[in-house]
């Protein structure tokens, strides 16, 4: 993600427990090079704990991301760049 956003590539980033919006500079969010896939609504997320690695056992939001979606995003970015 990092490379990709320096070299001012379209990105699609599976979030995981923190926020982006904190995390991303604005720039790149509205200039539209970040496309976010983060699972929404869990009471859990953001979260910023140093010792996560240790106290989320199941991480819904890794696990609860859907291939499917990802896939759809991905081809709606490529088809976007032809």
């Amino acid at each position: 993600m990092h490379i990709s956003l320096a070299l001012r590539q379209k990105t699609l980033v599976v979030w995981g427990p923190t926020d982006p919006i904190k995390l991303l500079p604005d720039l790149l969010i509205k200039q539209k090079l970040v496309q976010i896939c983060q699972v929404e609504n869990l009471l859990c997320s953001p979260c910023l704990w140093s010792d996560r690695s240790r106290s989320c056992i199941l991480k819904p939001c890794v696990s609860a991301q859907e291939p499917v979606k990802l896939l759809e995003i991905y081809r709606a970015m490529l088809a976007a760049n032809c």
